[in-house]
């Protein structure tokens, strides 16, 4: 059986996740070397992800967002 949670978000919520995804992607734009300890050896992958995710969004046009969360739960 899956559960479905869905999550709204007003538009100053919203416009801080737009941030935080752009602070993200200048974080996995830095050298290795050069990132905080925490991110310092994040996959190419999710960094790649990041990169595309941000470059979708401008903060100063989010007008609110919806995340949906579908999680397998036992019978």
């Amino acid at each position: 059986m899956k559960e479905i949670t869905t999550s709204e978000f007003t538009v100053k919520e919203a416009k801080v996740l737009a941030y935080a995804l752009d602070m993200a992607r200048r974080i996995v734009n830095l050298e290795e070397a050069d990132r905080p300890d925490g991110v310092k050896y994040i996959s190419s992958d999710k960094a790649q992800i990041i990169k595309d995710l941000s470059y979708k969004f401008y903060s100063s046009q989010v007008s609110g967002a919806t995340i949906t969360q579908v999680t397998d739960t036992e019978d």
